[in-house]
């Protein structure tokens, strides 16, 4: 999948092949927004493209953006620590922010539960947010918390993928508001 952002390509799953991008450039919320998703062989259902373009208004969304902040530090496989500073939920995704690094040579997620017992799960982008996976955006409407894991699988080269069955919990789970 690629996602571009007014005319820049933004990285998309757990891969540090991202195009490093000015963010508060394109992520001006004071104008409007050009936003380009494409899709290839999706879900290995199709054999070809799919191609979605529209144009958002940058005011209406910030004015539509839940944030909640946060003064959370957790602790990583590798030893380090990030701390989380803010739970946001807009049209366009739920994230959590952080401050630090991640390791590079772990894959890192959150995973857990909202306080409805429904699962969820965070994938990290490896530029200051964790995006909360696409198929459990609902899971995170009218809810009040979220209690998470840290998740981890451990890399031998940098574009090598995960497999799902390698990640392990990592450290004590922990709580954050979502309201």
């Amino acid at each position: 999948m690629l996602l571009s952002l007014n005319k820049s390509d933004l990285s998309f799953g757990d891969t540090d092949n991202s195009l490093d991008i000015d963010r508060k450039e394109a992520f001006d919320l004071s104008k409007e927004l050009e936003m380009k998703i494409e899709f290839q062989d999706v879900n290995r259902i199709s054999d070809g493209k799919w191609e979605f373009a529209f144009k958002a208004d940058g005011r209406e969304l910030a004015a539509n953006t839940m944030t909640v902040d946060l003064d959370q530090k957790v602790a990583l496989p590798d030893g380090s620590e990030i701390r989380l500073t803010s739970y946001k939920r807009n049209e366009l995704g739920t994230y959590i922010y952080y401050e630090g690094k991640t390791p590079k040579n772990y894959s890192t997620q959150f995973r857990g539960t909202n306080d409805r017992e429904e699962t969820v799960w965070f994938i990290d982008y490896r530029n200051g947010r964790f995006q909360l996976d696409l198929w459990n955006e609902m899971r995170t409407q009218d809810i009040e918390s979220l209690t998470l894991s840290v998740y981890s699988a451990q890399r031998t080269s940098k574009d090598q993928s995960v497999k799902e069955s390698s990640y392990k919990p990592y450290g004590k789970p922990f709580t954050i508001p979502a309201k």
